[in-house]
């Protein structure tokens, strides 16, 4: 029966493996060769069977070490991309946004914001709409930046629900003016 296995000595396991030897493959994690010689023979140890034929000169796997390496290598790369994807606040945004904006704003400033934006998340597909009109903020604040309400028929939506995101706050409208220097949006 074996007991519970040791993720890292697994993983220690496996770079051995991966590099060809100890020596290679602490020289390219930047540990010491004793430390994953320790670490092997550990896991090794604990799944009663020899992972490595150990020479001279050369480092073998053996049958069930190259089972072995096989069958976990891919998982630990996996978790590690996983665990690479967590750090980095997660998933990239992708999809498609649509912002609602007054047309004073757009000609101004959304151009320059919406190309900005547009190369930070590539997989975004941006999607702008404009018209001067007056939003009902506290009766709309539901959806990101606030408001959201149904696409004007003007722009080409259909009938299927699609909701539109406006900005719908005084600190939004003044935390976009002052990204623009020296074109403040119009006080209603």
């Amino acid at each position: 029966m074996v007991k519970r296995m040791d993720l890292l000595a697994l993983a220690d396991f496996n770079l051995v493996a991966r590099h060809g030897g100890f020596g290679r493959a602490a020289r390219a994690a930047g540990r010491s060769k004793a430390t994953l010689s320790r670490r092997v023979a550990e896991l090794e140890a604990s799944l009663d069977l020899r992972l490595f034929e150990r020479g001279t000169r050369v480092l073998k796997l053996t049958e069930e070490g190259r089972a072995l390496h096989e069958r976990t290598g891919a998982l630990l790369a996996e978790l590690d991309e996983t665990a690479a994807a967590i750090a980095s606040g997660g998933a990239k945004p992708r999809g498609q946004l649509r912002i609602s904006a007054p047309l004073l704003f757009s000609q101004v400033a959304m151009g320059k914001l919406a190309a900005e934006f547009a190369l930070k998340h590539p997989d975004v597909r941006l999607e702008v709409s404009t018209e001067d009109r007056a939003v009902d903020i506290p009766a709309a604040a539901d959806g990101v930046g606030g408001g959201v309400e149904k696409l004007p028929r003007k722009f080409g939506s259909s009938s299927s629900g699609i909701s539109n995101c406006t900005p719908s706050s005084k600190a939004l409208s003044r935390s976009m003016s002052a990204r623009v220097s020296g074109f403040p949006l119009p006080r209603r």
